[in-house]
């Protein structure tokens, strides 16, 4: 198994494949911006993704325990 099919493999493991039902996920808007930043910066818009992501997965995670209290 190389590195992007053990991403992928972590990935639905995790059970965070992309829906375009869930607030949480990634937007064309997002990729959109992120592909206009990696013209000069591609590993900064490497990182914001990463980090953006990150983010909105904490977000969820927090949603999701305020809505089982």
């Amino acid at each position: 198994m190389n590195h992007i099919e053990k991403m992928h493999h972590y990935i639905k493991l995790t059970s965070a494949e992309h829906s375009t039902a869930d607030p949480y996920h990634i937007t064309v808007g997002d990729l959109t911006a992120l592909r206009e930043i990696s013209r000069t910066d591609l590993y900064g818009a490497l990182c914001l993704a990463f980090e953006y992501g990150r983010a909105k997965g904490e977000r969820r995670a927090a949603r999701e325990r305020e809505v089982r209290v």
